[in-house]
Order: C-alpha cells, then sequence, then structure tokens
C-alpha cells in the first residue's frame, strides 16, 4: 500500500467516516419496530456489563434498558449471532437480524441478557453497529454506560469518558449517539494530553516511536480545531490500530489499519479528516436530506491542508477534474441524493461538489462570517440530526443574506454549469484608460446558474493582477469592465473557486479519464511469453469487470484510437512511437527511469484530442498487482514503480496550457501574480 496517494486512501476504504445511520443503511431498518412506539427525540439508556473472558473465547452482555415514554413490550433488534436468555424471546428473524420482544420489569426496566462467539476475536474483540451488538430501536438515540472484563493484558476503546479499576474498565458516553462502537485487545497504550483532553495510541505491538509521531500531530489538530470551530465534542480522541486494513472514523477515536496507520501522509491527511467528522458526522449527525458531512470535513481538514501548503487552486483543479471524469450524465445526481461513498461517481459528487458549495459560500461571505455560520451550526444541533436547510439558516442568521437559491441549485440540481469565453475586446477610453469588453455564457443544457465568477486581468507593467468578481444570471451576458491600464491577458477563474464542469484542456490528462471513460479499449500484447500474457490477461479481467464500457482484445486486431484506450506492454503494435517505446526509457519532470527496472504507466490526448494510456511493464507478479493500484491514482498522469520491489518511485501531472477561458489580447504573456489568501481560520 505504500504506493497510494493521499487522496486514493478514501477509495480502498468505503464508508470512512460516514454517520452511523449510514454505515447500516440497508434492509434491516425494517426490522426496527417497537410494538409500542415511543418519541423518537427520547434517547434510550442502556447499563451495559460485558464479559469476554478469553481470547476468542464467547462474549456474555447483561442490558438494563430504559425507553422513556415507553409502556409494556418491547422489539429491539439484535444480531442473530447472539442467543438470548429468558425471559426475552425472539419474535422473527431477517438475515443476520433477530427481533426479541422484552417485558418490562417492575420498575419500568427492560432487562435482557445475551451470549455468542463474535467474529475473528483471537486478536481483537471488534463490535461495531453492523453486528447489532447492542439492542436497538428504531430511530432513537442512546446514552450507555458500559462495564467491561476483558482478557488479561486486554484493554478497550469505546465513546465516551474511560475509567479503569480492579473491576476492569468503564465507559460512560451521556450525550446523545446514533450507534455504539467497542473494541478490545491487548493494545500498547501511549497517553498524551491536548489541554483537558486525553490523547490516546492504542497498538497493536509496542511502537513508541509510531505513538512518537502521531500524539504531539493529534495533539495539534486537536487544538487547531477547538479554535476554528469551538470545544472538542468528546471526552479523548484515541488513534488505534485494527488488525485489518481499514480507516473508519467513529465518535472519539479512529480505526486505522496497520499499513494504512504507518502511511507517511496519513498524519497530514486521514488524521485530520477523522478529527474534524466529531464536530461534523459524530458530533452533529447527518439528517434527512443528504449528507452535507462528508463535503464539509473535505473541505475543512483536506482541503485545509492544502491551503496550508499553498495548493489549494490544484486541490480543487483535481476536484473538479475527478467529478468530469466520473460523474457523466447517466452516474451524476444532486446532493440531496448522497448518502454515503460506494464508487468513484459518489466520491466525485458526495465530497467533490460538496466541498465546493462550502468553497464558494466561504467566498462569498468571507472568513469571519463563515467561521461564525459553522459555529452557529454547531452549537444549535450539537447531539442532534441536521440537513442542508439548518446549515443554510446558521449561514443566514451569521451574514444576513437570503441563501435559499445559493443553496437549492447546488444541491437539488443535478450536473454543472459549464462556461465558454467568447471573443474578449479591450478599448482606450479617451482620459487613457480602457475598457474590457468580455462575453461569457452558460452552454449546458439545463437552465442557467446564478454564478459570481472570478476574472484576473493580467495588465501592462503591473505584476499583480486586476481581480474582480462578476455575477452572471443568465446564458448569456456581456461585462464591461474598467481598467487603469492596458489589458494583456483575461483568465475567468483562475483558481477553480466555482463549480463546474471543466473543459479537458484546463485539466491534465489523467487515468481517470480512462477509467471513467463510457467506453475503453484495453489492447492486450499479442506477441509475449505464457506468464506475462496471463498477467495481462488478468489485469484487464480485473478492469472490464469494475470497469462496464471496457472491451478486451489484442493489439493485432484492427481498430483505432478514436476512443480511449489501455495499450499494454512495450512494443505494443499500436503503440505511439514515443519515448518509452524507441528507447527503452521514460522521462518525466526532468527525470528519467529505464524500463528495464521499472515499470511505468502514462497517458497523453492523441491528435483527437482522445485520452490514450500506455502501461509498461514486463514483471507478470507486479501486472497483476497493478490492476489494483493503478485506479488509485485516477488524478496521476503517470506513476512509475520499481520492477523489483513495486514501490512507488514517481508519479505528477503533465503541465497544462492556457485553456478556453485564457485569452491573450496580443502577444502571449504569463498570468500576473494573483493576491494572497489566507489559511482558513487563520489571522487575516
Amino acid at each position: 500500500m505504500s504506493e497510494m496517494s493521499s487522496s486514493s486512501l478514501r477509495a480502498i476504504v468505503p464508508f470512512r467516516g460516514d454517520p452511523a445511520p449510514l454505515y447500516r443503511a440497508g434492509a434491516f431498518v425494517v426490522l426496527a419496530l417497537a410494538a409500542n412506539p415511543v418519541p423518537a427525540a427520547a434517547p434510550i439508556e442502556h447499563k451495559l456489563s460485558l464479559e469476554f473472558p478469553a481470547a476468542g473465547g464467547e462474549l456474555s452482555i447483561a442490558d438494563r434498558l430504559q425507553a422513556p415514554g415507553a409502556h409494556g413490550p418491547l422489539e429491539l433488534n439484535l444480531g442473530a449471532w447472539l442467543a438470548v436468555d429468558a425471559p426475552a424471546r425472539v419474535v422473527s428473524r431477517h438475515g443476520a437480524v433477530q427481533r426479541v420482544q422484552v417485558e418490562p420489569d417492575s420498575a419500568g426496566e427492560y432487562r435482557l441478557r445475551y451470549h455468542g462467539r463474535p467474529p475473528a476475536a483471537d486478536r481483537m474483540l471488534s463490535l461495531s453497529p453492523d453486528l447489532y451488538w447492542l439492542p436497538e430501536l428504531a430511530d432513537r438515540p442512546i446514552v450507555f454506560s458500559l462495564d467491561a472484563r476483558l482478557p488479561q493484558g486486554w484493554s478497550a476503546v469505546s465513546q465516551g469518558e474511560r475509567t479503569v479499576d480492579t473491576h476492569g474498565e468503564h465507559f460512560r458516553i451521556s450525550e446523545p449517539q446514533e450507534a455504539a462502537w467497542f473494541y478490545a485487545a491487548p493494545f500498547a497504550r501511549y497517553m498524551d494530553r491536548a489541554g483537558e483532553v486525553p490523547v490516546e495510541a492504542l497498538l497493536q505491538s509496542p511502537d513508541p516511536e509510531l505513538a512518537a509521531r502521531y500524539l504531539p500531530v493529534t495533539r495539534e489538530y486537536l487544538a487547531e480545531y477547538a479554535g476554528l470551530l469551538g470545544p472538542y465534542p468528546y471526552a479523548s480522541f484515541a488513534i488505534v490500530e485494527n488488525t485489518a486494513e481499514t480507516g473508519y472514523g467513529m465518535p472519539g477515536f479512529t480505526l486505522l489499519g496497520p499499513r494504512v496507520l504507518r502511511l507517511p501522509f496519513i498524519l497530514r491527511s486521514s488524521l485530520p479528516h477523522e478529527i474534524v467528522h466529531n464536530w461534523f458526522g459524530n458530533g452533529v449527525y447527518v439528517g434527512d436530506g443528504g449528507n452535507w458531512s462528508e463535503g464539509l470535513t473535505s473541505y475543512l481538514a483536506d482541503h485545509r491542508e492544502r491551503e496550508k501548503q499553498g495548493d489549494a487552486a490544484r486541490h480543487r483543479r483535481n476536484t473538479l477534474q475527478s467529478y468530469a471524469n466520473f460523474a457523466r450524465e447517466a452516474s451524476d445526481f444532486p446532493l440531496t441524493g448522497f448518502r454515503a461513498r460506494h464508487s468513484e461517481a459518489t466520491q466525485a459528487v458526495g465530497y467533490g461538489k460538496s466541498l465546493f458549495l462550502w468553497h464558494m459560500l466561504r467566498v462569498r461571505l468571507g472568513d469571519q462570517v463563515f467561521i461564525a455560520g459553522l459555529r452557529d451550526f454547531i452549537a444549535r444541533h450539537r447531539f442532534e440530526r441536521a440537513g442542508f436547510d439548518d446549515l443554510r439558516e446558521s449561514f443566514e442568521r451569521t451574514s444576513g443574506a437570503d441563501l435559499s437559491d445559493e443553496f437549492a441549485q447546488w444541491i437539488e440540481r443535478t450536473g454543472a454549469p459549464i462556461l465558454k469565453l467568447e471573443p474578449v475586446r479591450a478599448e482606450k477610453t479617451a482620459d487613457g484608460q480602457y475598457t474590457l469588453n468580455l462575453r461569457l455564457r452558460q452552454t449546458q443544457d439545463a437552465p442557467a446558474y446564478r454564478l459570481r465568477i472570478p476574472i484576473a486581468i493580467t495588465l501592462r507593467d503591473d505584476p499583480a493582477a486586476f481581480e474582480t468578481t462578476v455575477s452572471m444570471n443568465t446564458r448569456d451576458q456581456t461585462f464591461a469592465i474598467a481598467l487603469s491600464a492596458e489589458p494583456l491577458r483575461v483568465d475567468i477563474d483562475p483558481q477553480f473557486d466555482l463549480f463546474r464542469r471543466v473543459d479537458a484542456a484546463e485539466i491534465p490528462p489523467s487515468f481517470g479519464e480512462l477509467f471513467g471513460a463510457q467506453t475503453l479499449t484495453l489492447a492486450l500484447p499479442a506477441a509475449t511469453d505464457p506468464e506475462q500474457a496471463t498477467a495481462w490477461r488478468a489485469l484487464a479481467d480485473a478492469w472490464s469487470a469494475r470497469y462496464p464500457g471496457a472491451r478486451i482484445l489484442d493489439d493485432d486486431q484492427p481498430f483505432d484510437l478514436e476512443q480511449p484506450a489501455w495499450l499494454f506492454r512495450q512494443g505494443n503494435g499500436l503503440a505511439d512511437p514515443e519515448d518509452a517505446q524507441t528507447t527503452g526509457a521514460f522521462t518525466a519532470s526532468g527525470k528519467t527511469y529505464d524500463l528495464g527496472n521499472h515499470c511505468v504507466a502514462s497517458v497523453k490526448r492523441n491528435a483527437m484530442d482522445v485520452p490514450v494510456g500506455r502501461l509498461i511493464c514486463n514483471r507478470p507478479p507486479l501486472i497483476s498487482a497493478l490492476a489494483r493500484r493503478l485506479p488509485h491514482y485516477s488524478r496521476s498522469s503517470y506513476v512509475v514503480f520499481n520492477a523489483e520491489t513495486g514501490a512507488r518511485v514517481a508519479d505528477g501531472q503533465w503541465e497544462v496550457d492556457d485553456g478556453p477561458l485564457t485569452r491573450q489580447l496580443g502577444e502571449a504573456v504569463q498570468r500576473a501574480g494573483l493576491r494572497p489568501r489566507p489559511v482558513l481560520g487563520s489571522p487575516m
């Protein structure tokens, strides 16, 4: 997994950070019925005693449950892998879930005991909501206390405050929760503090150096985001090492696989993302009308990290590139329809388009008002479900603006605007000033969007661009801009601040163009040895199964390159005679890699503006592995691997020339400098 880029982690660990109701969305919801329905707002209180005396052994749980407003028997959902003790009884089963009926005792409490052998618990006890280990009632939040007795040398993590004594470990959470998680293992525990908040690293084996990498950075982020968003919502935060390769965010902790945990970029990418989820998704829960939390968290964590690095514009361009590649007409949908990520298209919309909603809102309102809106939203809806409308109302309160049209067009509509810049004309006025006349059109089939479009104009003898924003509310609009000096160049949306469908000429060719294409040819080398032929066939079969528009053929079969294609192996009969085909070497970003010791994937657009990928590799084991690895680089133009070890050596994007939203008004000049932008929440 060392080849993964920070932007690709979500592709291998789907649903990372998704709120609990989405985590368990599915057919089992139909079972969540009470014999006597109770008010949805009142939390169910669980008092749990958990015993797990031996690794790999049986788990026993006793639950004393209070359900405010309930009278008579309750019917609760419980995992079918658990046996229920009398007097509770099973009334029905549906797949992995059973419905259990419980009568109240004389004090009005519902008591039940149950036991079973949890899956794969030799090294770690993992109790997540999809196991239905905690009896649940439909659509009711919970609070709980939990007393746990575990094998000697084991310890646990869950929500809420943790205490330890001679009787075991104890957890208590009094804030309403959507679900409960509990993990236990023979952890090596390392402790730090972020102010009053305990910070821990729970590792599967002692590794003080790894803990020393994570704890200071975690402390830094907790303080940073508390300053931005308000007090951290939970009693503690822990980085927990899983036995499986995961990347999940739970209330108060994140669960990372052994290899994921050790990837160098996780500290500055996934870690802040999971920390921010404690405010959004696990601090304010996602209600009806679409999952807003992933895009907002991505903006406040991933995008903000790129702001620190001075690379936010490229990040936004990459986000638009993913949308263009994967959210095509048939796979696009409105943000109100996003629940969780399960494909490149759902990520492009649910994370990418949503990220742009918050970015455009911030640009419109200004940083201080935007932050005030976030804090208002958190204060009003802490540990409650909320939706896009609640966010809109918070920003309207702090800004005094009517944002109903702004929100409606970006969350309720499918698609994006497409901008076209018509010829630009500059006129010198009688007083020696200039007027720049430009015409913009929205060319999408859908009705016009209401847009605020940034424009940068390069002026003669001025190192700083003239920057302005125009409002466009119709499909075809002309603007006259007064200038103090001669304009030399015009750039529309130069920093990709506007959510739109970008033209291919604005973005570098990428593997995502191939993987997201409606039709894709996978051209196998006909002349190769049997071992390589088997490896190439396995790769092609994997991609054709994953990408419905893909077809496989041998390179000695006739076809043209008018549609996207992958050409496999050096010497492929259809490949263009470029460096990697004629010299035995590949050059990118000023470095040359010989093909005897490296495997190379690259993509360029041909004379017909069609993306053509080239994959050159002579090591069959690595060829087979690339079927899984290359899709993680959907935004890259090239990637180079060490042929012997399989380690990634380099990856990057080709440079892009001026696109169709740039106009030179004479001799070509470089764009003048743009105003620096502060990191969100930093001193102005």
